[in-house]
């Protein structure tokens, strides 16, 4: 029945409601900090050669969205406590290090813990360069699968944007031009969406990123659709953690 209902929604979905879209983050976040809970607070160095990752998406030192989320929400906020990590940020840009970002963990986890604004300015930031961008692209090729329009926001997170092989753009293309388009059958979006997955896996273990050990992310994934999740009905949704045990998500957007 479930399955059916799936095939039901799938028919006139076109772009994520906001219970799907809540549950789409909540996964991603599972990836990221292990938590079902929007992980604003946490902050880690976590040795992966990109810097300091801190928010519920992973915001990096090294890729430049740390300092573009500071930097804007500086422009509104001129004094919040982040500001100050400003010329340090741009000073490790492109890189590993964490020279001149003492402190930067326990700023950002008073100033998330207690400025809702920053929260939010968390969530439009995710938004307007992350998720919005993967479901552009989706809608551009006609792929509407809702599981789907999660890993496309999965995956954009992660590989980010661009043109070579290794980006979420680059696998896009890739599973385009190996497999065609998604069409608009149901079974044929979900072999598709199957497809990109496995060439995401391809990326995870060329693209020199240290992404080799993070393949429970489409290990997850695969389960969900081999367990009808597809179409993301209802307000919670089963997944697999980080340790390959199932897990329950919760939407909280009605």
């Amino acid at each position: 029945p479930r399955f059916v209902m799936a095939l039901l929604a799938f028919t006139s979905a076109q772009n994520l409601d906001a219970c799907q879209r809540d549950m789409a983050y909540k996964i991603t976040n599972v990836f990221e900090w292990s938590s079902t809970d929007l992980s604003f607070d946490l902050c880690a160095y976590q040795d992966d050669t990109h810097g300091i990752t801190s928010g519920f998406p992973g915001f990096t030192t090294r890729d430049g969205d740390a300092l573009d989320l500071i930097q804007n929400y500086t422009d509104s906020y001129p004094n919040n406590a982040l500001a100050q990590f400003i010329p340090a940020l741009k000073a490790v840009l492109n890189t590993d290090s964490i020279t001149g970002l003492d402190n930067y963990c326990n700023v950002w986890k008073n100033i998330s813990d207690n400025e809702a604004s920053f929260r939010q300015a968390q969530i439009d930031y995710v938004s307007i360069n992350y998720y919005q961008p993967s479901q552009d692209q989706a809608h551009q090729i006609g792929f509407t699968l809702p599981l789907g329009l999660a890993q496309f926001y999965d995956c954009m997170i992660m590989q980010g944007p661009g043109t070579d092989q290794f980006s979420f753009n680059g696998i896009v293309q890739w599973t385009m031009d190996n497999f065609g388009s998604p069409g608009n059958d149901p079974d044929i979006q979900t072999k598709w969406l199957s497809n990109f997955i496995t060439r995401r896996r391809w990326v995870f273990q060329n693209a020199n990123e240290g992404w080799e050990d993070d393949v429970y992310r489409l290990d997850s994934y695969n389960w969900m659709i081999s367990q009808g999740e597809t179409g993301m009905i209802g307000n919670t949704i089963q997944m697999l953690d980080n340790s390959g045990d199932p897990e329950t998500i919760t939407c909280s957007t009605q």
